[in-house]
């Protein structure tokens, strides 16, 4: 199985180019790239249901593609502006997606709500729908404390997986955070990646961090 979501920290319009900022670099994004890319902001999706949305929004767009959909999704990969992640069961692919990747929270402006407003007007949701962008969203503990940690020190998926499972939330302090993520012998990166794989922590932080991203509350980035 494979499931797929967009990078990138913001997306920037100017002079009739559209560029998305990953990792402090504008990268400038074809139409039908755009299209791709904003199927996948605040999503995760498998392959089909990314066709979907994709063929739905090219048609909506009335764009033309200058290549096939799998060949722009190749291209998007190898510029990591999209990642996917593989495995046997949605679990599994769900962590290969996520646990690299940077959690990025983003501030509940007007700014931002404006921009999650035309995005779903954009992707073909009617206006009731995507009025919904200015409600206030409410959140579970477990999405109050993953913000939080986030918003405090940032970290990958994986480094969350850790902090929970070893008792680390909102009220943590910074020491604390950083006791529990470096302070023993596993504490390097590919051995956290490893550990979070198993972690009784995994599918509470998976599932929280989903629901964030389809909250419209964080975006994703690779770790540098």
């Amino acid at each position: 199985m494979e499931l797929y979501t967009a990078l990138g920290e913001r997306f920037i319009v100017q002079d009739g180019e559209v560029a998305v900022l990953c990792g402090g670099k504008e990268k400038v994004l074809s139409p039908q790239e755009f299209v791709l890319w904003e199927c996948l902001v605040w999503h995760i999706l498998s392959f089909e249901d990314l066709y979907q949305a994709y063929c739905k929004n090219i048609a909506q767009l009335q764009i033309c593609p200058e290549m096939e959909m799998r060949d722009c999704l190749h291209r998007m990969l190898q510029r990591r502006l999209i990642r996917a992640g593989r495995g046997d069961v949605e679990s599994e692919a769900l962590y290969d997606l996520l646990a690299p990747l940077s959690i990025l929270p983003l501030q509940d402006t007007a700014i931002t709500k404006w921009r999650a407003f035309f995005q779903m007007l954009c992707s073909g949701y009617g206006w009731k729908m995507a009025k919904r962008t200015f409600s206030r969203t409410q959140l579970d503990k477990a999405e109050r404390d993953v913000l939080s940690l986030a918003q405090r020190h940032k970290m990958n998926v994986a480094e969350m997986i850790r902090c929970v499972e070893r008792g680390v939330g909102r009220h943590s302090s910074k020491k604390e955070i950083e006791r529990a993520l470096y302070a023993d012998s596993i504490a390097e990166s590919a051995q956290i990646l490893s550990a979070g794989r198993f972690s009784p922590a995994r599918r509470l932080v998976l599932d929280t961090v989903k629901s964030l991203c389809l909250k419209n509350k964080i975006v994703f980035a690779e770790q540098t």
